[in-house]
């Protein structure tokens, strides 16, 4: 039989349920990506079908990995904000180095003046890498694992970003490895500038029975190349 010191239904509760409140597990923060989850997440752009979404992904990777941006700063980067080699890119005051694997990368985009990148919140609706969902925080948040991983003190890392994500990501610093040669940031890029746009419903001629079409490839289906990173 149990005695209730009040008659409060609120502290009633609460006092039968104090032992499983307090036994519940802290709730997790989605850390950083693996290094075999962001060799996926480089590959990323290959799998759409559209300029602009390709140039989305290389350059949301490029700049929160590559650079530790968030996704406000990320918004407002410009074309000159960025170096011609993409090695450095200016966000308010500063001049922040950019990771070397993403630099050829980012130099692409902004030769090709896409800058501002388009609503990063569309990343969240576009096809994701599998089993791997793709946000700017996490990120920024590899960024830090990363530099810290190679040296990179903690008082410099939180001169770039929150100290609390700092934090979280100098947990995951001694499960991170080292870098793997040769995992370097790639654009696919259209060999028909704006070819996405122009074609859009448009179909190929039929070749006239018994003669073989000597036409260029509908640019429907453009041909792509790609542009290395690194």
């Amino acid at each position: 039989m149990q005695i209730w010191l009040s008659d409060d239904p609120a502290i009633a509760w609460l006092d039968r349920h104090s032992i499983a409140l307090a036994s519940r597990p802290k709730p997790r923060y989605a850390g950083g990506y693996s290094l075999t989850e962001l060799a996926a997440i480089f590959s990323w752009a290959s799998t759409h079908s559209t300029q602009v979404r390709r140039d989305l992904c290389v350059g949301v990777v490029a700049l929160a990995f590559g650079a530790g941006l968030s996704t406000s700063e990320i918004r407002e980067v410009k074309t000159e904000d960025i170096a011609l080699d993409g090695s450095t890119v200016v966000v308010g005051d500063s001049r922040l180095s950019v990771r070397d694997e993403v630099c050829n990368a980012l130099a692409d985009l902004r030769a090709r003046d896409v800058f501002p990148l388009p609503d990063t919140r569309y990343i969240s609706t576009m096809k994701q890498p599998q089993g791997i969902h793709v946000t700017p925080r996490r990120l920024m948040l590899s960024w830090a694992v990363a530099k810290m991983a190679e040296g990179t003190t903690l008082q410099a890392v939180t001169s770039r970003i929150p100290r609390a994500t700092a934090l979280r990501a100098m947990e995951e610093v001694s499960g991170f490895g080292s870098w793997p040669e040769g995992v370097i940031l790639r654009n696919v890029v259209s060999d028909y500038a704006g070819a996405d746009k122009r074609t859009k419903g448009t179909r190929k001629p039929k070749a006239k029975a018994g003669k073989q079409s000597n036409s260029e490839p509908s640019q429907t289906y453009p041909r792509l190349r790609l542009i290395e990173g690194g």
